[in-house]
């Protein structure tokens, strides 16, 4: 794995001096405290490693395991029903993302914050420095992600029903007002929002849905699971009486009640954008839900002995199937050959020979690139920062030169007379003389960019990432459009009103 998408504009696009870049919102994420920790690693480190981007979602990850286990335990829940249901969440590969990613240290940061903020919030007696700590804590993780604003909810509901409105209300309005004005002064101008209710719906269901049958993996088994959930956590709150209770199952509830949340927030903010259910938010939701499932497994057990050992063999069922999928996910040849191609192209590119007669604004990458410019990369290779790459081969060179010579913007598409259709195959040869521009309209494809003739097929990729571009020449430049293989409809449409096409 390596830096990509999002990681570079923490990494290019963000300054630790600037309060703009501080508080400036991410997709309508506050992100202030996961910006200061890459500003750090790059000043100190640069991108001469992942690996230590990489270790802080690793050890979030196990510390909200860790966490978790605190709020089972806090919960009456058994120590060895503990451990397991803990180890199915350290062992979750469908929420790899969470996991091995090290971007995703902002939504994990908001999720370790928001556990210890109720941990130290779940006690009996008045306010005291465990509450102001922990408000603190719900503070951090609003900074980290949107995803601290479901884990202040959880708190909300947990605090209400073991300590009453005043404690609930002191731990939610505050941090509630320092969010909205947040919010309303910076969040919501990067925000998507769907108002589409049944789309919503469908999209939280969905998730919850998938979350269950990725837990368990095999067929029926996530049914089984959630089915064990509501009859356990049912039977946990009867079992007890309701000040027990309440003392008791209150953290349980309260993480329940922000997975809901959760839910309903992301699908506000996903279900216009995309149908896919995403591994991120799994992870999150399994989260929230594992301590009221410890607890329900542990209520059954407690009644019916025989049953507990089937009931956590059944937690830890879909557990190699998840391994397997996180070892799917950055092992296999295909995604270590592509991400080593996209680390060397990165690393390459300052150091070509045409670099510095390049303009410091183009962008060279444009796909999971896109924020990284020249100047940026020339300016961290003087620093020491950027480490040198191996040794490029022919293809490679030849397919960077081009991304050097083509300035790529986003563009309205124009209607002239000399735009061909371009189909899978040969495609079209361009060529185009120093201030020239053609326009790309590829509409559902994937356009390559190759040499006319020679290597270029064993290199990374240099693919248009936008419905409509602009490519102008700031040197002389002839390459080959190509179609990706894997594009269903193979057609895309390139015109020029100065350059020359032809189509072999």
């Amino acid at each position: 794995m390596w830096f990509h998408l999002d990681d570079w504009e923490f990494l290019v696009d963000r300054r630790a001096n600037n309060l703009g870049d501080l508080f400036r919102s991410h997709n309508g994420h506050w992100v202030t405290l996961p910006v200061l920790l890459y500003r750090a690693l790059w000043f100190v480190l640069g991108i001469r490693s992942y690996l230590p981007y990489q270790v802080f979602v690793v050890a979030a990850h196990l510390g909200a395991a860790a966490l978790l286990r605190v709020v089972m335990r806090r919960a009456g829940v058994r120590p060895w029903t503990a451990t397991v249901v803990a180890a199915a969440f350290v062992l979750f590969g469908r929420g790899h993302e969470n996991i091995l990613a090290a971007f995703q240290v902002t939504m994990v940061g908001s999720l370790v914050f928001g556990l210890v903020h109720l941990i130290l919030a779940d006690h009996d007696g008045g306010i005291d420095r465990r509450d102001v700590a922990g408000m603190v804590c719900g503070l951090f993780g609003l900074m980290c992600s949107g995803v601290g604003v479901p884990l202040v909810i959880g708190v909300g509901l947990a605090t209400l029903l073991r300590r009453g409105w005043r404690v609930a209300a002191l731990h939610v309005i505050p941090l509630g007002l320092v969010y909205l004005i947040w919010w309303e002064a910076i969040g919501q101008k990067a925000a998507t929002v769907s108002t589409d209710t049944t789309s919503v719906a469908g999209f939280a269901a969905k998730t919850a849905v998938t979350t269950f049958a990725d837990v368990g993996d095999l067929p029926g088994a996530g049914v089984a699971i959630g089915l064990v959930l509501v009859v356990g956590f049912t039977l946990a709150w009867f079992s007890h009486s309701s000040p027990f209770a309440r003392r008791e199952l209150a953290a349980p509830t309260g993480l329940l009640g922000a997975g809901v949340a959760l839910l309903v927030i992301t699908a506000v903010g996903r279900a216009s954008v995309t149908d896919v259910v995403q591994g991120r938010y799994e992870h999150l939701l399994l989260a929230l839900t594992l301590p009221a499932l410890a607890v329900a497994v542990d209520a059954i057990g407690i009644r019916y002995r025989t049953l507990l050992v089937p009931l956590l063999a059944l937690i830890l069922v879909g557990t190699p199937g998840n391994i397997r999928a996180a070892y799917t996910f950055t092992r296999t040849s295909a995604a270590r050959t592509e991400m080593a191609q996209y680390r060397r192209t990165i690393l390459t590119l300052p150091r070509l020979p045409i670099a510095r007669t390049t303009p410091r604004t183009l962008t060279p990458e444009t796909v999971t690139g896109f924020r990284i410019t020249m100047g940026w990369l020339l300016d961290g290779v003087k620093s020491g920062r950027i480490p040198a790459p191996p040794a490029p081969n022919a293809g490679e060179i030849a397919v960077d030169t081009l991304r050097l010579s083509l300035l790529h913007s986003p563009s309205v598409f124009p209607t002239e007379d000399s735009c061909r259709q371009v189909h899978y195959g040969p495609g079209a040869v361009v060529t185009l003389a120093t201030g020239e521009a053609v326009f790309f309209r590829r509409g559902a494809n994937f356009v390559r960019i190759l040499p006319v003739r020679g290597p270029g097929l064993d290199a990374l990729p240099f693919e248009l990432g936008r419905e409509a571009a602009r490519l102008l020449a700031v040197r002389p430049v002839g390459f080959r459009v190509v179609i990706d293989v894997d594009s269903p409809a193979r057609v895309a449409t390139v015109c020029t009103p100065r350059g020359d096409i032809t189509t072999p």
